[in-house]
């Protein structure tokens, strides 16, 4: 078994990778994950799942059941500021991967809660929805229906958070 530290989420916690006949067993926050690393399925409370990973240098990308997570050994992010990414924490909600924003759930003045759908994207063939990290107000809409956009992209900006 491997233990790996890892920010998910904007959050350091440990992830255990134990290997199994035909993949591998994830376990994260007390949760099992049984994956195939043949078929790309991952086996979810008895359901099976698609997933796709992909790799920018240390940080590893995950697509599960319409949610893309991002793992980066905790070293990495220690060494640089941390803005949002895909449901991470701050003002700023950046593209998870490199896509095409299919549709735009928000506007400039909305009032948004945690977790609530901003954008939705497509990347590899699969469609993403990217929340909103923190409850608040829309200050700015930084892409629009049909366009690409790169990893890390500015999407959605909020209000700064009053102190």
């Amino acid at each position: 078994m491997k233990r790996f530290r890892y920010v998910h989420e904007s959050t350091d916690q440990e992830v255990l990778l134990e290997p199994i006949e035909g993949g591998y067993r994830a376990t994260l926050e007390g949760r099992s994950l049984e994956f195939s690393t043949v078929d790309g399925v991952a086996i979810l409370k008895g359901r099976n799942l698609p997933y796709r990973v992909y790799h920018d240098g240390q940080r590893v990308w995950v697509w599960l059941a319409g949610r893309v997570h991002s793992f980066e050994p905790v070293s990495t992010t220690a060494r640089r500021t941390q803005g949002a990414v895909g449901a991470g924490g701050g003002d700023v909600v950046k593209a998870s991967m490199p896509g095409k924003i299919l549709e735009l759930r928000v506007a400039p003045g909305q009032t948004v809660e945690a977790g609530q759908v901003v954008v939705v994207m497509e990347s590899m063939k699969m469609e993403l929805t990217i929340a909103s990290p923190r409850n608040g107000v829309i200050a700015k809409v930084a892409c629009q229906a049909g366009e690409m956009v790169g990893l890390g992209a500015e999407l959605v900006r909020l209000e700064a958070e009053d102190d």
